[in-house]
């Protein structure tokens, strides 16, 4: 989808033509598109994050907006759009995979997916990734997640 450049946006647009690689930049122009639609959002932050895929600040605005329009939503009749944000998470985590804060809200996302085993890789996934030294606040996570579901699964995590 291409993005749709106003008068207004020209300011922004030479900006971000000029200096692609600054973040300061993208987020200038970001909020300036603040109040348009998703798509054109979107579209903006996937040019940003083609220049700039190591911020953190972009990564985390992105995937919070893309996650605000799942909330209350039913992952079953919502498939798609949650395997979009599913992908979303493993694109940012290439860039970002020390980020407790990524791994945290990537997990906290998978557990409305009603699949054990999906659940479980993204959970073992971060704690091979990062540092023991975070280790506790991922296990807190997924030690609730695990008492919740019980059953075998519970046991497992658990032993």
């Amino acid at each position: 989808m291409e993005l749709e450049i106003t008068d207004e946006d020209l300011r922004f647009e030479e900006e971000v033509q000029r200096t692609p690689y600054k973040v300061t930049a993208w987020q200038r122009y970001l909020g300036h598109k603040q109040q348009g639609d998703f798509r054109t959002l979107a579209v903006l932050y996937e040019r940003a994050l083609q220049r700039v895929p190591f911020s953190y600040k972009l990564w985390k605005q992105y995937l919070d907006m893309r996650r605000q329009r799942l909330v209350g939503k039913n992952p079953l009749h919502w498939s798609e759009d949650y395997r979009k944000m599913e992908l979303c998470y493993e694109r940012a985590l290439l860039y970002l995979r020390k980020m407790p804060r990524i791994w945290l809200d990537y997990c906290g996302f998978i557990m409305e997916v009603p699949d054990v085993s999906t659940i479980r890789r993204v959970f073992d996934r971060a704690l091979r990734a990062l540092p023991v030294t975070l280790h506790e606040r991922v296990w807190q996570v997924y030690l609730g997640w695990a008492a919740r579901v019980g059953g075998v699964t519970g046991k497992r995590v658990w032993s």
